[in-house]
């Protein structure tokens, strides 16, 4: 296993399967396992490849393989905020942005070698306690 990060309640981990050795090769996959800390329970089911509108594993799922394009196992899990609003129209000086599709905020998941996926998360204020 590599090194765990977790995000918004939500624990990754990479993890590498070796497969048989064939002599002195040592042959596997890479894989990111994502679970909610507070739970256990499978955290990317709602995971979208290569962009916030790509496709989704489906429910209950807790782990994607990834394709690395190697054998070497991939230690570190990165994650990012995704904006909200895109970038201004270049055409149109002084307009507002555009809001991107849907009201989630996205995390972008980065593993070295694979597309990167994209979680929702929930936006904005979460508690209404006080700090005093």
């Amino acid at each position: 296993m590599g090194n765990p990060r977790i995000v918004s309640g939500v624990v990754f981990m990479p993890t590498y399967i070796p497969s048989e050795s064939q002599g002195c090769s040592v042959d596997g996959a890479n894989w990111v396992f994502g679970l909610q800390a507070s739970s256990g329970e499978a955290a990317m089911s709602q995971v979208r490849f290569g962009a916030p509108d790509g496709a989704s594993p489906g429910a209950g799922t807790a782990g994607v393989p990834l394709s690395t394009g190697g054998n070497a196992p991939v230690r570190d899990v990165t994650t990012s905020v995704v904006p909200r609003l895109a970038p201004p129209d270049p055409g149109k000086p002084g307009s507002p942005p555009p809001k991107p599709p849907g009201d989630a905020c996205m995390m972008q998941i980065s593993v070295a070698g694979a597309e990167p996926m994209y979680l929702p998360y929930p936006c904005g204020r979460q508690s209404w306690r006080q700090i005093q």
